[in-house]
């Protein structure tokens, strides 16, 4: 199934590359995008000489939420815009495991006016990390 989108955009921002936007309002709970995933072999994301592959800033974890604590999680990559979000510590959206397998949803976590741009929350520990090897303050 393919989930086509009509709320959202992306364009290039002064100072963090691509990132997404609102195409219209977006409320609050709302899907904004769903994407379909490509899972990383572990050989493909390991740092070598203490530098992280490409794959380092733009891999999650899925599923998000395990169903028991047997169940395994594998890195993925978002396909379509799930890559372009950028992350703020004050973030107007969220994923979620999406109800396809290896899919994510993309979901408002507070209103997002027209051409506003949306965040995500990395994690604290990837911020931590860029914000030692790059002297970047996430806001």
């Amino acid at each position: 199934m393919i989930y086509p989108t009509n709320k959202i955009y992306a364009k290039l921002t002064s100072n963090m590359g691509m990132g997404v936007f609102a195409y219209k309002d977006i409320s609050k709970g709302d899907v904004i995008d769903v994407n379909y995933c490509i899972k990383i072999d572990d050989e493909s994301y390991i740092k070598s000489n203490n530098k992280p592959l490409i794959f380092y800033d733009y891999a999650l974890m899925y599923p998000k939420t395990k169903k028991t604590i047997d169940d395994k999680s594998y890195r993925v990559i978002s396909l379509g815009f799930g890559s372009l979000f950028n992350n703020s510590k004050k973030p107007n959206a969220d994923w979620r495991n999406g109800k396809e397998s290896y899919t994510l949803e993309w979901y408002a976590i507070e209103d997002i006016k027209e051409n506003q741009q949306i965040f995500i929350n990395y994690g604290d520990g990837y911020c931590q990390y860029i914000e030692k090897i790059k002297n970047i303050k996430f806001i």
